[in-house]
């Protein structure tokens, strides 16, 4: 893979399987810095923990889970450039 997302903050929102995972995957392999969001606790700590990325439980419905993802992506990361938004897959 190329480092095309090299020093890139992403947060994936739907990111504990299918579309939203594979595309967490990518971006890793790109050289991204991942937060994962996603409804499943289980699910989405699961995925996290195989990337190598930070997690919180977002129910993206929910105004204040939505602030708390992105404020956690800044928390950590300190910026998001590449937000990525895939519930429900």
């Amino acid at each position: 893979m190329t480092d095309r997302l090299k020093d890139k903050v992403a947060l994936v929102i739907g990111a504990s399987r299918g579309i939203g995972k594979a595309i967490a995957v990518r971006f890793k392999e790109e050289g991204a810095k991942l937060v994962l969001a996603d409804f499943d606790d289980e699910a989405g700590r699961a995925a996290a923990d195989e990337i190598g990325a930070d997690f919180v439980r977002t129910d993206i419905s929910k105004m204040d889970d939505a602030v708390a993802a992105v404020e956690l992506t800044l928390e950590r990361h300190g910026r998001c450039r590449t937000p990525a938004s895939i519930p429900g897959n």
